[in-house]
């Protein structure tokens, strides 16, 4: 498998208050290191299998990151990817690494 470091924006679904009421928007939180993973044609096959062919490719971060499918997208030179499947993490208690299954989907409410 091909990887390449990347540089990933961790975008959070908050309410942020605005002068005249409180809305929910998508906010940058965290910005993280992490090795862009590329998936090989066996590995899109087994996606398929279950239902997932619209994987772009993995992100794997070397420490433990806490992401939820719903709340948080990901922000990667200038395009926006949600995880697909829960974290994967792995790894000694004290060094976990984190592995999201990703997929490329349009800017989020055209805010950022």
């Amino acid at each position: 498998m091909q990887s390449e470091d990347v540089r990933v924006t961790v975008l959070e679904y908050k309410k942020v208050d605005d002068p005249l009421r409180t809305v929910k928007q998508w906010v940058e939180t965290e910005t993280y290191w992490a090795k862009k993973i590329y998936i090989s044609i066996d590995g899109q096959e087994k996606f398929e299998q279950i239902g997932h062919s619209d994987i772009d490719f993995y992100l794997r971060f070397s420490h433990d990151i806490d992401v939820s499918l719903s709340g948080n997208k990901f922000k990667i030179d200038g395009k926006y990817y949600e995880a697909i499947e829960p974290p994967a993490k792995r790894g000694l208690i004290s060094r976990k690494a984190t592995k999201i299954a990703v997929k490329e989907v349009p800017s989020p409410d055209g805010q950022l």
